[in-house]
């Protein structure tokens, strides 16, 4: 297996992983809260659910694909802005539909947050 498939393939997993830790979240609140909290964003469980695990599934083998140019600043606020870019995707799908998605607010998420996730990701390391 090629290097940039098998970064791809770990970072897939750390997705999936923190998709189960955000899903645990969302099945603990739907059974303390029912289905309030998710129609009042226009949602369901489900919906929800799909939207952690396609979300973060995609966006952890962007991030492991690309790894290597998260050596440089530049390079990993490129590579985090981008993933986050589809994760806000996949929730807005999730909440609105795809024909009401807000690419604006996608994309002006992703830069933010992706700026934020590089800095701060390298305080960690």
């Amino acid at each position: 297996m090629s290097d940039v498939i098998s970064r791809l393939m770990i970072g897939a997993k750390y997705g999936f992983i923190f998709a189960c830790l955000y899903g645990i979240y969302a099945v603990g609140l739907y059974t303390v809260r029912g289905p309030a909290p998710f129609a009042h964003d226009g949602t369901t469980l489900g919906a929800t659910l799909a939207a952690y695990f396609a979300g973060g599934i995609v966006a952890g083998g962007v991030v492991g694909a690309l790894q290597p140019l998260t050596r440089l600043r530049t390079g990993a606020i490129l590579v985090y802005s981008i993933a986050a870019f589809l994760v806000f995707v996949s929730i807005a799908i999730a909440a609105d539909g795809i024909h009401n998605i807000s690419w604006f607010g996608c994309a002006l998420g992703g830069v933010l947050f992706g700026t934020i996730g590089a800095f701060a990701w390298r305080k960690l390391l």
